[in-house]
């Protein structure tokens, strides 16, 4: 008798064990599905969100004209400088005027 006859019941029975392991798994993984959320945008600036409203540079030399009235100029170039790499205003990149107001703010 050759050897593949004698495994041939055993390849059968494990055949059909895995064909119904796989309908178990598909019907348990359709039934348990939960429901994805959508995918998690990656924030080129995570601390300014993209739908953040643009800051204008109006906005920014408000600020600047308040805080140069209530004496904070120097903390503010300070901040420019070491921060941003700006000596002055007109040098500060207008992509940084968001984080630079709120920077500000706290001062």
């Amino acid at each position: 008798m050759p050897l593949t006859s004698l495994f041939e019941p055993v390849i059968k029975e494990l055949t059909t064990a895995i064909s119904r392991l796989t309908d178990v798994l598909e019907n348990k993984r359709s039934e348990e599905a939960p429901e994805l959320s959508p995918p998690i945008k990656k924030l080129s600036n995570p601390i300014i969100p993209p739908e953040a409203p643009k800051v204008t540079g109006k906005q920014v030399l408000d600020l600047l004209k308040a805080k140069r009235t209530e004496g904070k100029m120097e903390p503010l170039r300070k901040l420019m400088q070491t921060k941003y790499g700006a000596t002055k205003f007109s040098e500060l990149d207008k992509e940084m005027y968001a984080e630079f107001l709120r920077d500000a703010e706290d001062l």
